[in-house]
């Protein structure tokens, strides 16, 4: 029988409602630079903005360089992360619960730790014991698993004694490959439900009742 001791949340789409901003910033704002084919949100959803960003310029083309871009989407984040989004409801009693009880809470995103450590700071969000970051890993982004891996290394357990919470395809694929048990929840647009998925959880009180569940097996 499985057993737990870290739970590591996504950001994007879990602990905040980002997506429905991006998702914005994605179609309104990058897209039109874009000179050739049709891109879509959900290729670059849950993955890490350089990769998305660099891929989607050698695949379309643009009107306006890399760096360009780059610098438009870090302009976009100060606003979406220090202003826009809210925090889930029950999040924070959620990892002050899992704390308690002994079990390794992790932030690990596709976003840039800046931003993470604006929302963990905005929100006032209670001390995880690692913040691992697409970003920063010797390797590449979701939906490779080598972000969940890293996450699972630097908190001294197995990946299968992790339960994740993922929201898109990119996020789930990636910690199903490194071998966690994954929990699908997104606040503000529907979670695709993956081979291997162990449930999709459609609130924060169902959530929390699904974590629960698995670490008292």
């Amino acid at each position: 029988m499985d057993s737990y001791s870290a739970v590591l949340f996504d950001m994007d789409g879990v602990l905040v409602d980002s997506e429905q901003y991006w998702e914005t910033v994605w179609r309104e704002t990058i897209f039109p630079h874009l000179q050739h084919g049709t891109p879509t949100v959900e290729e670059v959803t849950g993955r890490s903005y350089d990769e998305s960003l660099a891929e989607l310029v050698d695949r379309y083309d643009s009107d306006v360089t890399l760096d360009v871009l780059t610098e438009i989407f870090h302009e976009e984040a100060i606003d979406i992360y220090s202003q826009k989004v809210s925090l889930t409801p029950k999040i924070d009693a959620l990892f002050e619960s899992l704390t308690s009880r002994g079990t390794a809470v992790a932030i690990v995103s596709s976003a840039h730790p800046d931003w993470i450590k604006t929302v963990i700071d905005r929100f006032d969000l209670p001390a995880v014991e690692a913040v691992v970051s697409a970003i920063e890993i010797d390797g590449p982004g979701k939906p490779e698993p080598d972000v969940y891996l890293a996450a699972a290394a630097e908190l001294g357990v197995d990946p299968s004694e992790a339960i994740v919470v993922e929201d898109s395809r990119n996020g789930i694929e990636a910690a199903l490959t490194a071998g966690a048990t994954v929990i699908g929840f997104a606040r503000d647009h529907p979670v695709p439900d993956v081979e291997g998925l162990h449930t999709i959880a459609d609130t924060p009180e169902d959530l929390r009742k699904t974590i629960e569940s698995l670490l008292e097996k």
